[in-house]
């Protein structure tokens, strides 16, 4: 094998077309153009969205690439996209590695939480690569192709007509824009409704309807006749269904997206709009299944990655291919109407570790704590609280603490986890306490940070979240306004100047409306009763109590127990802590000068500390029971 020294350099103006040559040798099912690449960077909006290119030269020539870019469809700060690729017969050379270790360093810089990535199934050499590297399988998409030459109608006889006599007629985008000045709009606002039904792990960027139009009708694979969509008798669009074409190849046509309102499902609106598509292509053409988009994870780069499953491979229906993640699994388990989204490290063996983020937040807030666990136990679990992750929202009549816990609790089983120490910081801390005091057989330890649910207040800007307009406004996401909420009431004064730190924090939110109305839920359900909530608006005090557990902490003076906080927390107040020791005088309490409640990550080494020696404490008893 010959080992070459890679050149690597930034991505300029002039690489455009070596650029797509080079992508197009190594996925020539997906051929793209030079226009196609320069719209998708045109219409790019820096000013919200990552994207940044590496090449690799050898000999002054480009002989491979990777780019890194956040998804501005499913946008979250820290996850991002990763695509690399190196020329057939430039490979083995060491320009794969390189490209893909200056990716991941740049990852870590920018503080990433997750990667995705992707290969097919019968791309050995790029399957092995990402196996060395810790890369591991999450989901596997298959790909549907129709020669459309030969195809039989008479199979699907009657489809159009079914539809037809139920008033609804079958058009396209650029028949009606001709008849209808609204039918841009109606095309925006129908497509963005689709598009959120389309299961994903993320939860879909607002867009508007001017990004509509650069991302879809001004982009170089439009077809406006194409756009197929049905309407009713009363002009309302219920369904649509688009193809798109594929400039390098006449002969072939992509499938874009496909949806129905869900009022108008079960009438065969999607089986009408599919059997107009074969009209379109060329005789000889294709039509090729979209998939889903959005599905990997990565644990955050650097970490120590897990084993690897077997098969880490399969076809995909996107341009580069197979979703794949290093480190961590992640699933989505259905609870009644919801799905819970879990994150899970190591084996899948006992000890196990369960980890409950607070309001609004996720993983990335207990980030420390999780590569500090996986040292300690075999298996780590990071458990989101319904519509914190993945629709639907969160209902007030679900949300209560009670309920809370038992959806942890019937995750936890459904996971085959018997026991675990349980992590839980803010409103999962709350949540951990329910759980021990409901199911104290699935708790080997409790490590409360910051935790709710142990004493009466909180922040007095709780009172006005239970008032209902007010409460609604104040809890719907926005994006101004938060670097001075976040100095002001999140961290203390020991990282209120850290402007880095500040920005991550700011990173890390979330605005996502499923996780605004389910944390909405989770206040609105935990409300004391009408006359409290008076009595609490005049008087200071009394935000927790209805769901503090009060005296029923005497029942978990048998579970070992860890209190860490922040000495100017301005959400929870410390003195909660002493309240703890009242009722549970075996409770090993700790409290950090100058920190606010942003605890996990404001002091990671002292927090982590106290955890470590904690679980230590507990070994032997997890070894026995594992």
């Amino acid at each position: 094998m010959k080992t070459t020294t890679s050149r690597l350099r930034g991505f300029t103006e002039d690489d455009y077309p070596a650029w797509v040559a080079g992508s197009n040798v190594c996925y020539p099912d997906y051929p793209w153009s030079v226009g196609e690449a320069r719209h998708d960077d045109d219409k790019w909006d820096h000013s919200r969205f990552f994207k940044k290119r590496i090449v690799a030269e050898e000999d002054g020539r480009m002989v491979g690439a990777v780019e890194l870019y956040h998804r501005p469809s499913r946008f979250h700060p820290d996850r991002y996209g990763f695509d690399v690729w190196v020329l057939p017969d430039r490979r083995r050379r060491g320009h794969g590695s390189a490209l893909h270790d200056a990716a991941v360093a740049l990852l870590r810089e920018r503080n990433a939480l997750a990667a995705t990535a992707g290969v097919k199934e019968s791309m050995a050499d790029g399957v092995e690569f990402t196996k060395k590297r810790g890369w591991v399988e999450v989901k596997r998409d298959w790909e549907l192709r129709l020669v459309v030459a030969g195809f039989d109608f008479d199979r699907f006889a009657g489809a159009t007509e079914r539809v037809t006599a139920q008033g609804i007629r079958i058009t396209s985008y650029a028949e009606e824009i001709a008849r209808d000045a609204e039918a841009p709009q109606k095309a925006f606002e129908l497509t963005d409704l689709c598009r959120r039904d389309v299961p994903a792990m993320d939860a879909p960027t607002d867009i508007d309807y001017e990004e509509w139009r650069k991302d879809w009708v001004e982009s170089p694979s439009f077809l406006a006749d194409a756009f197929f969509v049905a309407i009713d008798g009363q002009g309302h669009w219920l369904g649509m269904s688009n193809l798109q074409r594929s400039i390098e190849d006449p002969t072939f046509i992509w499938q874009g997206l496909t949806g129905v309102r869900r009022e108008a499902r079960g009438t065969g609106l999607a089986m009408a709009r599919h059997l107009e598509r074969p009209a379109e292509p060329a005789d000889d053409g294709h039509q090729r299944g979209d998939g889903l988009r959005q599905a990997a994870r990565l644990d955050r780069p650097g970490a120590a990655p897990a084993p690897l499953g077997p098969g880490l491979t399969g076809t995909s229906t996107v341009r580069h291919g197979q979703c794949i993640c290093a480190g961590m699994e992640v699933r989505a388990v259905k609870q009644d109407r919801y799905k819970l989204r879990v994150t899970t490290w190591g084996t899948g063996a006992a000890p196990h570790a369960i980890v409950l983020p607070g309001l609004s937040a996720d993983a990335r807030a207990l980030a420390p704590q999780i590569r500090m666990l996986r040292r300690q136990v075999a298996t780590v679990h990071v458990i989101d609280l319904p519509g914190m992750a993945l629709a639907p929202s969160l209902m007030t009549k679900d949300a209560s603490f009670p309920q809370l816990a038992d959806y942890v609790a019937r995750v936890a089983e459904s996971l085959g986890v018997d026991r675990a120490v349980v992590v839980g910081h803010s409103l999962g801390g709350g949540v951990a306490l329910h759980l021990a005091l409901r199911r104290p057989d699935l708790v080997d330890g409790l490590v409360l940070l910051a935790p709710a649910a142990l004493g009466r207040s909180l922040h007095w800007i709780y009172k006005l979240y239970c008032l209902p307009l007010i409460g609604r406004a104040l809890l719907y996401p926005r994006s101004t306004g938060q670097r001075g909420f976040v100095r002001r009431f999140l961290v203390g004064s020991l990282r209120r100047g850290d402007n880095a730190f500040v920005e991550m924090m700011i990173r890390h939110g979330n605005k996502a409306r499923e996780r605004a109305l389910s944390s909405r839920a989770i206040v609105w359900a935990n409300q004391p009763s009408w006359w409290r909530k008076v009595l609490m608006l005049i008087t200071p005090g009394g935000e927790q109590v209805a769901f503090a557990v009060g005296d029923r902490l005497k029942q978990l003076r048998d579970v070992p127990t860890l209190v860490l906080w922040g000495n100017e927390d301005r959400v929870i107040c410390a003195r909660d802590a002493v309240r703890c020791k009242d009722f549970h005088e075996r409770a090993e309490i700790h409290v950090a000068r100058g920190i606010g409640h942003m605890l996990p990550l404001e002091a990671p080494a002292w927090t982590n500390g106290y955890i470590a020696r904690f679980v230590a404490s507990l070994r032997p008893a997890l070894v026995k029971a594992a």
